[in-house]
């Protein structure tokens, strides 16, 4: 990735936008603009072809996926499928979130952010998927929306760092 160009971030759905806003002042160390922009509801065809543009203009690209590893069990086969849905990319314009976009969340809460949103620490998220997280909201949230907006009044870079295998990768890759 390079220094001071754009730099568009390709994530699934608004969970993962409301979360990559939330670290988009980290990015924009290191870019002059960043777009985060949700592609569930857009063909893979017209997306490629954007990222296809973008490269050309010399814009980095970044697609982000989760590894639930439903039908593909491995990382490289997660970035493999990726690559043909978008054959624009590389594997280094790919990133996959292990487990879920749900893990990243509950990573960046210290164990006093924890217990101020009334959940029990977590020292490591690799696992956390969507229904370990669900099954974890406390009552006092009406949804699961209200919960990650109030996680992420708490979410500490540093912290997401060093519980999530996966937040760290992205950190030390994209970050820095």
């Amino acid at each position: 990735m390079s220094q001071f160009n754009k730099m568009y971030i390709w994530v699934e759905g608004p969970e993962d936008q409301d979360l990559f806003k939330k670290i988009k002042p980290l990015l924009l160390k290191k870019y002059k603009l960043v777009h985060i922009r949700e592609r569930a509801q857009e063909p893979n065809k017209k997306i490629n072809s954007i990222i296809s543009v973008n490269i050309n203009k010399g814009d980095d690209n970044l697609l982000v996926i989760d590894a639930d590893f439903d039908s593909v069990f491995c990382i490289s086969g997660k970035k493999s499928a990726a690559i043909r849905q978008f054959p624009s990319l590389t594997n280094n314009n790919i990133l996959i979130i292990i487990k879920e976009i749900e893990g990243w969340y509950l990573a960046g809460l210290s164990d006093q952010a924890c217990k101020k949103i009334g959940i029990k620490p977590i020292d490591n998220t690799d696992s956390v998927g969507k229904r370990k997280f669900d099954s974890i909201i406390p009552k006092k949230y009406s949804n699961k929306i209200d919960f990650m907006q109030e996680i992420l009044k708490y979410f500490e870079v540093r912290v997401a760092c060093q519980k999530s295998t996966s937040f760290n990768y992205f950190f030390n890759n994209f970050l820095q």
